[in-house]
């Protein structure tokens, strides 16, 4: 596939996952993290994306994030300017849109196109359950009412000794918040000693959660077995 053309239809799934699982992110913030850790995860999302390897999924992101299609807005000048230089060397390290994992970063509203939003509670929507069509062709059904922004940001970014509940996988709210580590669980860089660490400033690495290595949904740093699927973590 072309580059323009992956660009464009990594955008498209990236459009349909708000759609389907965070709605009001078509007109609203979200962070770069949220991108490749929750709404659009290489391992879950490469088929679709229609890449073969990692570095192609990571080049096509680090391409949106500068600007290229005007789909993206990234709302720092200085992470925008630092990613385009990084693309104009010859061999570009392709996952350093990770040191900008909190940066916030919002959809084009010139190249969305018009589709079917997933209902939201007291929008006068479907209600929750029903049957909803996201895209063309596709019909899921919802196991929940979507989830607002601020919940999915407290189960995303969740701060280790915040009082916020959790949403659990039923749709119960939870207090099973993981600590903050003294050290980076990717890089074992330490990190800073502060209330609330959820980014790792070495890598850019979520301290707090991870994906399922074999489904995708996101996890605990502390958890033993996916929520989601039941397949034993990798540590």
């Amino acid at each position: 596939m072309e580059q323009s053309a992956l660009i464009e239809r990594f955008h498209e799934v990236l459009v349909e996952a708000i759609r389907e699982r965070a709605p009001t992110y078509l007109d609203s913030r979200f962070t770069v993290a949220d991108i490749y850790q929750f709404l659009i995860p290489y391992r879950t999302h490469r088929d679709r994306l229609g890449v073969a390897m990692n570095g192609d999924y990571e080049d096509t992101l680090l391409r949106l994030l500068a600007g290229d299609g005007e789909f993206l807005i990234l709302d720092s000048e200085p992470a925008r300017r630092r990613i385009r230089e990084e693309l104009r060397t010859g061999n570009p390290h392709t996952g350093i849109y990770r040191e900008f994992a909190a940066v916030e970063v919002r959809l084009n509203p010139s190249q969305l196109r018009e589709g079917p939003r997933a209902s939201r509670p007291g929008n006068g929507g479907p209600l929750a359950g029903a049957a909803e069509t996201i895209g063309v062709g596709l019909t899921v059904e919802p196991r929940e009412a979507p989830i607002p922004p601020n919940e999915l940001g407290q189960i995303l970014n969740s701060p280790a000794d915040g009082p916020a509940p959790r949403a659990s996988v039923e749709g119960e709210l939870s207090t099973d918040i993981p600590s903050n580590p003294s050290s980076c669980p990717d890089c074992s860089q330490p990190l800073p000693i502060r209330e609330s660490v959820r980014f790792c400033p070495h890598c850019g690495a979520n301290t707090l959660e991870r994906p399922c290595g074999s489904c995708g949904e996101i996890l605990n740093r502390g958890w033993k077995f996916c929520v989601a699927c039941g397949q034993p973590t990798a540590g």
